[in-house]
């Protein structure tokens, strides 16, 4: 976990440094990058931690039944083919508790919380004009380059 860590720390440096090369460093550029990557990377830890949970608290409850084919071939002669279908009762049947079970599913409180994180500190710079927004949608995009690069790093 601490490799990871300094690996995406380390990426967050890197991708710092070409915005150095086009604007000179200020208040205003490190507040706007760090505050993006920072609130970004909490968005998507509460999101795997909430995912996670959600996966495992399913998973034990999950009961594996073995279904049976649903098209069956029988060779009668040698160019006839007969296909028999079965019906099975797969259908989706929409239900209000269902929607409050996934919508409890999808947002947690803490990323819920990370959310109105990022609104806010996108207000808070925007008023006191401290917002770059190129620097703003660098830092959100240098978390996505260092997660690419922990997928793919682990394959």
């Amino acid at each position: 976990m601490s490799k990871k860590f300094l690996l995406l720390v380390s990426l967050n440096i890197l991708c710092f440094i070409p915005l150095l090369f086009f604007q000179n460093l200020s208040l205003a550029l490190l507040l706007s990058y760090e505050f993006a990557y920072l609130s970004s990377c909490l968005i998507i830890f509460f999101s795997y931690f909430s995912y996670k949970k959600n996966i495992l608290k399913k998973a034990k409850d999950y009961e594996f039944v073995k279904v049976p084919a649903l098209i069956t071939l029988k060779k009668i002669d040698k160019n006839t083919k007969i296909l028999n279908f079965k019906a099975l009762n797969d259908d989706f049947k929409p239900s209000l508790k269902l929607a409050f079970k996934n919508f409890g599913a999808f947002f947690s409180i803490l990323k819920l919380f990370s959310y109105v994180l990022l609104a806010l500190g996108f207000l808070f710079l925007q008023k006191h004009n401290l917002l770059q927004i190129f620097v703003y949608l660098w830092g959100i995009f240098a978390l996505l380059i260092g997660f690419f690069v922990l997928v793919f790093k682990d394959r």
